[in-house]
């Protein structure tokens, strides 16, 4: 979780981090939804895939 965060900028936040199935064993695959407050107080949501190599 702490390798998720240091790929945001200081401003968004993780919302939600679910572990998906891979189809490689030597790979580890997230999806995470980032929230972050954009211009003129808009919440903006984007969601991202993360892969990670099983040995990180």
């Amino acid at each position: 979780l702490q390798v998720m965060i240091n790929l945001l900028r200081c401003e968004d936040r993780i919302k939600l981090a679910v572990r998906l199935e891979s189809a490689w064993t030597d790979r580890v695959r997230y999806m995470v939804v980032v929230y972050t407050s954009g211009r003129q107080d808009t919440e903006e949501n984007i969601l991202l895939g993360v892969d990670f190599s099983s040995k990180e």
